[in-house]
């Protein structure tokens, strides 16, 4: 049997993940170590995502992998310190109005 698809190490657990409720069967990340253990070990340390052909079944459904990261740093970057820009703007305007009413 040939598998094609992209090997990849899994994922690790980040503090937005959900914990796993061991007696159920759904995952909702790649565990891979979760996996395993569930398998009494008798799983490779790596998830294959399967290429885009056609799979006996239907599924996995290939092609699903994001292959080209955007990098947007520097759009978040912009984002922030226009934000940061714009309330030390707020801040003055709002002080200045409270000098003049106390004037």
């Amino acid at each position: 049997m040939t598998i094609g698809g992209h090997a990849t190490p899994g994922a690790r657990k980040g503090w937005l993940r959900p914990v796993r409720d061991v007696g159920n069967t759904d995952w909702l990340w790649d565990d891979v170590a979760g996996r395993s253990d569930a398998l009494d070990g008798r799983l490779q340390p790596l998830v294959v995502d399967a290429i885009e052909v056609e799979n006996p079944g239907g599924f996995p459904i290939g092609g699903q992998t994001r292959i080209n990261l955007p990098n947007d740093h520097l759009q978040y970057a912009a984002t922030w310190y226009i934000l940061a820009v714009t309330l030390v703007v707020i801040y003055v305007i709002y002080h200045r109005r409270r000098e003049e009413d106390d004037a």
